[in-house]
């Protein structure tokens, strides 16, 4: 596989999210249409995806615990965050969401929830390691057994793998499923015991989606290599599979720097990287975004770019950033 280190220019437009005090519960506090909600201070997006229940032009973003909203992007500005509605929760059925993906498989709207797939410091926890689908409506929910059979199977005996990305060929019988980091079970938690990689797995999918018939198997692997924006080690934060057969990679690069006293906390190192891969397998760096982290991101409803979402509230204590750039795809 080739891969190119020029990046091109990034052409973003951003609007950054205020940070707001947390209404409970989500549901009511979202659905008057009189009152739009605004992202809480506490949100962490960790995927997105277009809405495939909704209108055209809307994309989803997931909550890390399982909390789904739904952003409206308006024509006349590449992101805009003033209608921002609460969707949907899986909350009980899946925890620590990593990933989002849809689309319509064989007329069935379809959602995919991905958890980080990283056992609990107290043991295995089944809601952190499954994939959920969520097919017609979003309260009709069920774990994709056979896909998350596979991705447990990405783990060695005495190794444990964190999934951050999680993505559906148009015609969903593909899902392609991004490692973010190995780390031995013996060092869970240990400083330095993650290796972070940047491999996208591909499964067969073979799945009646208004049905019961679940089943997935390995299909390949994608290594994307080149140097990050960073020049540090970048695992996956996301993935979009492209109509075309492409696909869209990004890492993120984030060191928590303790500096000298007094000091209000810990700060930190942030930087991302976007990748391009097409369907021939030559991958290029297409953007750079030096001192945040991004999440999350999305194919635009014009399917000549992408949103990226970023999340830059990991270190300092400070409010969360939440903000979206706009990148043309190659």
């Amino acid at each position: 596989m080739r891969a190119s280190l020029v990046s091109l220019p990034l052409i973003a437009a951003c609007s950054t999210v205020q940070p707001a005090t947390r209404l409970a519960p989500y549901d009511e506090s979202c659905r008057n249409p009189q009152r739009p909600c605004t992202l809480s201070y506490d949100f962490e997006p960790s995927g997105a995806a277009p809405d495939p229940f909704g209108q055209p032009g809307q994309v989803l973003l997931a909550n890390e615990d399982g909390l789904v909203f739904r952003w409206d992007l308006r024509a006349s500005e590449p992101w805009l965050h003033d209608h921002v509605d609460f969707a949907f929760h899986a909350v009980g059925r899946i925890d620590k969401v990593e990933a989002l993906a849809s689309a319509r498989c064989d007329g069935h709207p379809v959602v995919l929830m991905a958890s980080n797939f990283m056992p609990g410091h107290r043991g295995r926890n089944p809601l952190k390691e499954r994939v959920l689908a969520i097919v017609d409506t979003p309260g009709n929910a069920r774990v994709l057994e056979g896909l998350t059979r596979e991705i447990a199977r990405l783990a060695e005996p005495e190794e444990l793998v964190k999934l951050e990305g999680l993505a559906l060929s148009a015609d969903c019988r593909t899902a392609y499923v991004g490692i973010r980091s190995r780390s031995p079970v013996a060092s869970q938690g240990a400083q330095g015991s993650e290796r972070f990689v940047r491999e996208v797995h591909a499964f067969a999918l073979e799945v009646d989606w208004g049905g019961t018939v679940d089943d997935a198997r390995p299909s390949g692997i994608v290594q994307i290599d080149g140097e990050g924006c960073s020049g540090q080690p970048e695992g996956i934060s996301d993935v979009v599979s492209l109509p075309d057969g492409g696909l869209v990679v990004l890492t993120s690069y984030e060191k928590e720097i303790t500096p000298p006293r007094p000091s209000s906390g810990p700060i930190g190192e942030l930087s991302g990287s976007l990748w391009h891969r097409d369907a021939d397998g030559h991958t290029q760096r297409i953007a750079c975004f030096p001192g945040h982290k991004p999440e999350a991101v999305a194919l635009a409803p014009d399917g000549r770019s992408v949103r990226v979402v970023m999340e830059d509230d990991d270190y300092g204590g400070r409010p969360i950033a939440s903000f979206a750039v706009t990148v043309p795809l190659p």
